[in-house]
């Protein structure tokens, strides 16, 4: 495998894609960020770079994140298919999702999710998160706060009189 680590991240809406590179930009996250449209792409990036056509030329990944619901493979089938690897089986893997429904939740961690997050539409909240998993997973300069937005969250001002 190369020394060259990457996050992977399947995530088949737009503007959560746009919010949630500009969070990892802004939470300090030192490796590149691939994004892809569907968990397939993850199983065949994966199958691709372990055992396929050129194992070990692309970056594998340090880190997976999933949306639960997509077209053609959902984050709980990339999961599944995750842990079935031996040899990608200790792979964090984080799904994500719009809902906050229990069974969903409960159905990730029985599948092996290291993490499962309820999705955000305040970017500043998705970089604190992201900031917080970076240094979880040593992903993040140690001495590079997140950049938080003072347009969208501006910071409160106390008025003495």
């Amino acid at each position: 495998m190369s020394n060259n680590r990457i996050i992977l991240v399947a995530e088949d809406n737009p503007a959560d894609t746009l919010l949630l590179k500009r969070a990892f930009s802004q939470a300090g996250v030192r490796l590149p960020t691939v994004f892809l449209d569907d968990g397939q792409q993850i199983i065949d990036y994966l199958k691709r770079n372990h055992d396929g056509e050129k194992p070990g030329e692309e970056p594998f990944p340090a880190l997976i994140m999933v949306d639960l619901a997509m077209p053609k493979v959902g984050g709980l089938e990339v999961l599944s298919w995750v842990r079935q690897q031996p040899d990608l089986s200790r792979l964090p893997v984080i799904v994500f999702s719009g809902l906050n429904r229990p069974i969903d939740i409960s159905r990730a961690y029985a599948l092996g999710a290291d993490l499962f997050l309820i999705k955000t539409a305040d970017p500043n909240q998705w970089t604190r998160v992201l900031r917080r998993l970076g240094e979880i997973y040593g992903l993040v300069e140690p001495d590079c706060p997140p950049t938080l937005d003072p347009l969208i969250n501006p910071p409160r001002q106390t008025v003495i009189e």
